[in-house]
């Protein structure tokens, strides 16, 4: 249960803030906004999918966020380093 508890806190949390930054990104970074908000979207996928105890939502959720997010955290520190 505890762990159950942890996902919907820290998924929750990391949507609102996926969804945030990629309308933050949207003006100046079209491609990052968008698969920051599909991120965005992943992890709410997850919770909504824990809340209603159904694994196989949860799983594609986080299964989901698990293979793009590396990829997004890479695509953001090239664009970081570019800028710099």
């Amino acid at each position: 249960m505890l762990s159950g508890i942890w996902n919907l806190l820290t998924m929750s949390l990391a949507a609102v803030w996926f969804f945030g930054t990629g309308w933050l990104l949207r003006p100046t970074h079209r491609g990052p906004s968008w698969l920051t908000t599909v991120l965005g979207l992943a992890s709410l996928v997850d919770v909504l999918g824990y809340a209603f105890q159904s694994q196989a939502l949860a799983g594609l959720g986080l299964n989901f966020y698990l293979f793009i997010a590396p990829l997004w955290a890479m695509w953001i520190g090239w664009i970081l380093w570019k800028e710099r």
